[in-house]
């Protein structure tokens, strides 16, 4: 198989699509807190309805607390991201072939073996590459040509299914 490179920088929208969609579609424990503090507002919309205001101020403002952390926490992992690793936006060069991948860098080089890959998502406008279950590169579509997109589709495919790893779209 030949391999493939492309070239570019991701932003960070692009980054909190991917932290927002590992966040809830591979976090059940962030699904957990989720529903604990749904069940806490409700808990304290009930007592209000109830006549139990004293209790039900709390209890309602700690599950909506609660709540909006957990949905704004994609987002300020991604900030965080950015701040201790300003790298994560420069140029970089993203080559493809069937033993791994690489990311070159100005000041970061990695390449990681297709065998140390957990698995790998195609979202509506970037390809997330997972090395554990919540750990990721993301590679945004817009590196790609047409032709491009279509050829790491089949490659990712290939590779991760060889070595018994998922690669689907989301």
């Amino acid at each position: 198989m030949t391999s493939l490179s492309v070239c570019g920088a991701p932003n960070e929208s692009e980054l909190r699509e991917a932290a927002r969609y590992t966040t809830w579609r591979r976090s059940h424990a962030i699904k957990f807190m989720f529903g604990l503090g749904c069940f806490l507002i409700l808990t304290g919309i009930a007592s209000f309805a109830l006549g139990q205001r004293e209790n039900a101020v709390g209890v309602t403002v700690l599950g909506s607390s609660y709540v909006a952390f957990l949905l704004l926490s994609p987002r300020i992992s991604i900030r965080k991201q950015i701040k201790s690793t300003p790298h994560l936006f420069e140029e970089g060069e993203y080559d493809f072939d069937d033993k791994q991948f690489q990311i070159i860098r100005p000041s970061v080089q990695l390449a990681m073996s297709w065998n140390n890959v957990h698995s790998a998502v195609e979202l509506q406008r970037q390809f997330v590459i997972y090395t554990t279950k919540t750990c990721f590169f993301s590679v945004p579509k817009r590196f790609f040509s047409d032709d491009q997109l279509s050829s790491v589709r089949e490659l990712l495919t290939q590779v991760l299914q060889a070595r018994g790893k998922t690669f689907h779209a989301a």
